[in-house]
């Protein structure tokens, strides 16, 4: 199943197909990288796939801005 919603969607999607005894594969975007999409959906997400584009945590030019964010206690997430 492909997929163009966000991570909080699919997780119920996710939830109530495999309360169903269905087992999904869900293909989507960057949309659903997100750390909630595994809390949300449990063992459901086992079978989610999705594209996005490199971690802008991981980019040496926002150091800067990453350290702020984590100095707040806050982890900078693409969502």
């Amino acid at each position: 199943m492909a997929f163009g919603g966000y991570h909080t969607e699919v997780a119920l999607i996710l939830r109530q197909a495999q309360q169903a005894g269905l087992k999904l594969t869900v293909m989507g975007g960057d949309t659903m990288t997100n750390s909630e999409l595994v809390t949300a959906a449990g063992p459901a997400a086992d079978n989610v796939f999705f594209t996005f584009a490199p971690d802008p945590r991981k980019n040496p030019s926002a150091a800067a801005v990453v350290k702020q964010f984590r100095d707040a206690k806050v982890e900078p997430e693409a969502t």
